[in-house]
């Protein structure tokens, strides 16, 4: 309800910037993303509720999980519980990284 916004915070904040990219292939990447993102919004995401972490257990090949402790669409804890879960969790490296695939934290993992 338009009634419940501050306004005037709304009229302080800084202008959006788009994210930088340096070369083609960051913007590629920029442009994958927001496909990605536009798809599973769309879609409702592309698994069904727990469908991944019920057929954790029988997983029959090895597991390695790169996930960002900043991210705000899934948590860390989920990837924790997926880790204990998978029969064949190898490892589980949590990165100062956000929810992308391309954030610079997570890249460099």
């Amino acid at each position: 309800m338009l009634s419940c916004l501050n306004l005037v915070a709304i009229k302080e904040l800084p202008k959006a910037k788009p994210p930088l990219a340096s070369t083609a292939l960051d913007k590629r990447h920029t442009n994958l993303q927001a496909l990605l993102t536009i798809h599973y919004v769309a879609e409702g995401g592309f698994l069904l509720p727990n469908e991944l972490l019920d057929n954790a257990a029988e997983f029959d090949f090895p597991v390695k999980i790169v996930h960002g402790r900043k991210d705000c669409i899934c948590p860390a804890v989920n990837a924790e519980a997926l880790a204990e879960t998978s029969a064949r969790c190898a490892d589980l490296l949590l990165t100062e990284g956000g929810h992308s695939q391309w954030d610079p934290a997570d890249r460099k993992s």
